[in-house]
């Protein structure tokens, strides 16, 4: 994002991407959040649990705050259908967070 500004993107154009997943340190496996939620149960403000790296809600909603801050257009996220259900949903952070 950084680059882009520098060279004269407006912020509105541009949308910051968050995985709704996360890999293991060692063999770089991809895991879903659903998957991760179901199988460690990580508190919200956790981002790695087992060697497995994710973006939890914490740092989802910061990012989200960051992206609202520069004034980005908004927030996508890869992939809706790895997302948590119920309260622990990602999409659900960016939408509070969002409003």
């Amino acid at each position: 994002l950084a680059l882009m500004l520098e060279q004269g993107v407006k912020p509105s154009q541009l949308v910051l991407c968050v995985p709704f997943y996360g890999r293991h340190e060692d063999t770089r496996d991809p895991l879903t959040y659903a998957d991760i939620v179901q199988k460690f149960s990580p508190r919200p403000d956790q981002d790695e649990v087992n060697g497995i790296h994710f973006n939890g809600p914490g740092t989802i909603a910061a990012k989200t705050q960051w992206a609202r801050t520069l004034g980005l257009a908004g927030v996508a996220a890869w992939e809706l259908g790895q997302d948590a259900p119920g309260e622990q949903s990602l999409l659900r952070t960016v939408r509070r967070v969002s409003q």
